[in-house]
């Protein structure tokens, strides 16, 4: 079960949580909100993610920035569902922010590190196609 997001603010990226959010059957909401206000703020944590998808958040650190500038203030994140991924389980959040909603995919692997995180971009539920074998270390 997710936790109960506190009302937070984050002057760095313009991010800041108004409201707050309840992910009821997810576990990785916490997670969610922490790569995502840094990344707002500019920085993708080694704490947060294994070293590829570090590589991979690190090249599209701009973009992710220009986006969250984009979408104005974070208003929560809601647990949508689980979904299989050849990496295991990953969950499903929709973010809204003011001026939109972002739909993201997670899965965590033993050490509690980010294994998968990506965003589907407009909400599309067939993740089928970002499936691959990538062996978890």
């Amino acid at each position: 079960m997710g936790a109960l997001l506190r009302c937070i603010a984050a002057a760095a990226g313009g991010i800041f949580l108004v409201a707050s959010a309840y992910a009821a059957g997810g576990k990785y909401e916490g997670l969610l909100l922490q790569a995502l206000m840094a990344n707002a703020a500019g920085e993708c944590p080694a704490s947060l993610m294994r070293d590829e998808l570090k590589k991979s958040c690190d090249s599209q650190l701009p973009d992710l920035k220009d986006k969250f500038a984009k979408l104005g203030a974070l208003k929560g994140i809601t647990f949508q569902s689980t979904r299989p991924l050849d990496g295991g389980p990953a969950e499903v959040y929709k973010v809204s922010f003011e001026h939109g909603e972002w739909i993201w995919v997670l899965n965590v692997q033993s050490d509690g590190k980010m294994f998968w995180a990506f965003s589907l971009g407009e909400p599309n539920w067939d993740i089928g196609s970002y499936s691959r074998k990538v062996a978890e270390r």
